[in-house]
């Protein structure tokens, strides 16, 4: 995504004296341009029309916002290694220094004889249930807290949640529809869209608020819904439905379609955030050959809001095409390195995603032969980063879900095997080199993977068995990969694909089509409820004749002073596949007192990305201390001082990790700390498409065809129709494109040969820059009668009145160059 311009604005008596190296700031009475140099800042002078043109330029900008919530329940949000201050249930305060620490490094004060079901690891330094057990108790051996009437105790644990089918819910009310293949997802405002397709009207969308109203519900036709064969969705051949949300909240879905097992259509749409659509629908391509259907497509957006789509082609190659945010073509349709080698099989499965460490678009393919799964990486100009690597996994069905975990930065791969019995199986694999990294096949039988997302620590996905006639759910953790929450039924209703999602509350749902209301497909929800394990603390202060609950972070008071107190702390989980863990307790003797300063420091938080601004808002009391806040886009290495309420800037917008400090710091003499309770942190982001609709973004294409009548010759191809130059830059008389400004161009050209008379037959095709050859985009000599076309891309500087053409050298006579505008086109984009 471009980062968006930024400009300080104000009046000319109020400028800074210095302002960091490059930032701009303009002055709104006196229309002046300044330039901060890091030690001062320099004017480059005033223009009466300069004002005009940064409002402009401000008009483009929108803004994504994300909302977290923080109240300290969910203890995998804080960094404990960094935090010093005291987490209590719902509340972080300051607390005297521990007296005492278990932190697992021995049995010094385990009591094991009356311990049960516990698994004490002092090598990993934590206590959690042993395997195959509900319920365990740790006792402790008698702990010395010297002549002391009150105590604070401090733990840190684990907690993992399961999940648990609460209800199914519908969510389209009319019986005389059918809704086939649904799917959901968020945007960048956070609500979630419910998608499926009609068999004869087009495309069903339903739009819901955070709050769960409804922002809007549409049908829209679409060209495909005479050719949309929903008796597709049922064969061992399942074309999927692929989306994106791109920067500026656009939804693009990617539809291949099939009639008959022939007529085969790709179709690109791009939805506006209000529900009307960009432009109508795209034909990608399209197939007749019943070897040549469209299995798969896969759609990913990178960081400069460009999209890249791409399709399994039947048995022969992947292709991917890039898009710029306006549906504009920047670079034509072409097949991934190494995609057309595979030795036999069919291409069955695509998934692209963009790594932003590598800057890369990297897929990955899947074929129903044993030659398996593959990777490619191409950069954002189409080149060849790493060609087509074979993984060696297991043989699958066309059954694959994946899933790109940017925290990780891991590829998560949820299959079935090919063998008997079909179980299920789940690996992990480094984007960078291309390894296998774990692997694990899972004692879980289906016959269908269908979706798969991210949960907190674990990877959860959906899939369906035809033995059973039943849609189930499962999770896997996410260091691991064993089962976290085992096997969760949603429907017994195995007719249709089911999407598991998460919704705008983090809430894990699942999308699917069921016939229970009627003969026809009805879209249903089901909704799920996390049930979490659990750790109960108890202290008894007279070696077990009573024992008193110990609330976390809170004093407990005895009623005589005891030199020794022990622990009794209980261990229960829903699950044998999953256990609560205790990593570390401390024990606090006295109140809290004394002149003391502690820190509370955030792990990761969820956000916008990247993050250039972020508020901070919070239930916190002072009481006679100080709270000071902090905020860091970069992972805790720069934190900015914050204060609540205001709008902070980060410098270098381009990072994602969002963390927060707190420090706290109680007096001498007071005996209540200060206390925070919880917070709330708006992160946003600028959108501007600037540059996207004020730059060259030209496309040309022929009014008739033309032929190259000499062989060896160079001749000027002869583009003079114009579908998009709204800057006026191309001149049809002489076919040329003439550059207004100084900046980069992508030119792109592409050229059809009609089917030759004669063997053999050839082109070189050509782009020149002021008369002189700059780069020669293909060339081909072919002794076949075919029709075949050339085309290629090259990125440059021009300067003001550089002008660019494009040429065609035929290696023998009468070449004919077809007209046909998906075929032969002449395209300039200015990238900055």
């Amino acid at each position: 995504m471009a980062l968006p311009i930024k400009f300080k604005r104000g009046k000319e008596t109020n400028l800074p004296s210095s302002a960091p190296a490059g930032e701009p700031l303009f002055t709104t009475d006196t229309h002046k341009l300044f330039i901060g140099t890091g030690t001062g800042i320099i004017s480059v002078g005033a223009d009466p029309a300069l004002k005009d043109r940064i409002d402009s330029i401000e008009k483009q900008r929108s803004t994504i916002t994300y909302t977290h919530h923080e109240d300290f329940s969910n203890r995998s949000r804080i960094d404990f290694d960094k935090t010093t201050a005291a987490v209590q249930t719902n509340a972080v305060r300051v607390a005297k220094t521990a007296s005492f620490q278990e932190s697992f490094e021995n049995t010094n004060y385990y009591d094991n004889i009356n311990s049960s079901n516990i698994l004490f690891d002092t090598s990993a330094q934590k206590a959690s249930l042993a395997l195959g057990n509900l319920e365990g108790i740790l006792y402790t051996k008698p702990i010395p807290v010297k002549n002391s009437d009150s105590v604070t105790i401090n733990t840190n644990t684990i907690l993992p949640s399961t999940m648990a089918f609460s209800h199914s819910e519908r969510l389209t009310n009319d019986d005389t529809r059918s809704y086939f293949q649904p799917i959901a997802f968020t945007d960048r405002t956070n609500r979630t869209w419910h998608v499926a397709f009609l068999k004869t009207e087009g495309v069903y969308y339903r739009v819901e608020n955070p709050d769960g109203s409804l922002a809007f519900e549409k049908i829209s036709s679409t060209p495909f819904s005479s050719d949309f064969d929903p008796a597709s969705s049922y064969g061992s051949f399942v074309p999927n439905v692929s989306f994106v949300v791109d920067y500026n909240n656009r939804v693009w879905l990617g539809v291949p379609t099939s009639k008959n097992n022939y007529n085969r259509h790709l179709y690109l749409g791009c939805i506006n955030s209000d529900g009307s659509f960009i432009k109508d629908w795209r034909i990608i391509s399209t197939a007749s050959n019943a070897d040549l259907y469209y299995k798969s497509s896969s759609l990913c957006v990178d960081k400069n809001n460009h999209i890249w789509f791409g399709w399994t082609y039947g048995s022969m190659s992947t292709y991917v095409i890039k898009f710029d945010s306006e549906m504009n073509i920047l670079i034509p349709a072409f097949p991934l390195p190494g995609t057309n080698s595979f030795a036999y099989g069919h291409l069955i499965s695509l998934n692209l995603f963009y790594d932003n460490a590598q800057e890369a678009i990297v897929s990955i393919h899947h074929t129903n032969s044993k030659s398996g799964v593959y990777l490619t990486k191409i950069s954002l100009m189409g080149a060849p980063i790493q060609t087509i690597k074979q993984l060696t996994i297991q043989h699958f069905t066309d059954s694959l879900a994946t899933y790109f975990d940017p925290d990780t930065r891991k590829i998560i791969v949820a299959a079935v095997q090919n063998a008997s019995p079909r179980f299920i199986y789940v690996c992990t694999i480094d984007p960078v080199s291309g390894t296998l990294l774990q692997a694990k096949a899972l004692t879980r039988t289906a016959d269908r993977i269908h979706s798969l997302v991210k949960d907190g620590n674990t990877y959860r996905f959906t899939y369906d068995t035809q033995l059973t006639g039943k849609i189930c759910s499962l999770s896997v953790n996410a260091d691991t990969l064993d089962i976290a929450d085992d096997e969760t039924l949603v429907t017994n209703f195995n007719g249709s694909l089911s999407y598991v999602y998460k919704d705008s509350n983090q809430n894990i749902r699942c999308v699917y089509a069921s016939t229970a209301y009627s003969k026809n497909l009805t879209m249903m929800r089901s909704n799920f409820v996390s049930t979490p394990s659990s750790i109960k603390v108890e202290i008894s202060p007279d070696y077990g004749a009573q024992w008193l609950p110990a609330q976390n972070g809170q004093e407990i008071k005895f009623s005589s002073p005891t030199d020794t107190v022990n622990l009794r702390i209980k261990l229960i989980t829903p699950t044998v596949t999953m256990t609560p863990e205790i990593t570390k307790f401390s024990l606090t003797i006295g109140g809290e007192s004394g002149d003391l300063t502690q820190e509370f420091v955030s792990n990761r938080l969820p956000s916008v990305f990247p993050i250039l601004n972020a508020v901070l808002t919070a239930e916190e009391d002072q009481k006679h201390g100080t709270i000071s806040w902090f905020l860091s886009n970069d992972g805790g290495s720069n934190w900015l001082p914050t204060t609540l309420g205001e709008q902070i800037t980060f410098q270098n917008p381009i990072n994602s990790d969002l963390r927060v400090k707190a420090i706290l710091h109680s007096p001498s003499g007071v005996l209540d700390s200060p206390a925070i309770h919880s917070f709330t942190v708006l992160s946003s982001n600028l959108v501007s498409d600037f540059i996207g609709k004020t730059g060259t973004n030209l496309t040309a294409t022929m009014s008739a065809d033309q032929i190259l009548n000499a062989a060896d010759t160079f001749t000027k191809i002869n583009f003079n129709t114009t579908t998009h130059d709204a800057l006026q830059e191309f001149d049809k008389n002489q076919s040329r494109f003439v550059a207004k400004a100084l900046g980069d161009y992508l030119i792109v050209g592409s050229a059809r040969i009609k089917s030759p008379t004669t063997s053999p037959n050839g082109l070189q095709l050509e782009v020149r820059i002021n008369g002189e050859l700059h780069k020669v985009l293909s060339s081909i000599v072919s002794y076949s009668n075919h029709s075949w076309c050339l085309n290629g891309s090259s990125i440059v500087q021009l300067k003001p009145g550089d002008y660019v053409e494009l040429f065609g050298y035929s290696f023998f006579a009468n070449s004919v160059i077809e007209a046909l505008p998906a075929y032969t086109y002449f395209q300039i984009k200015q990238l900055w």
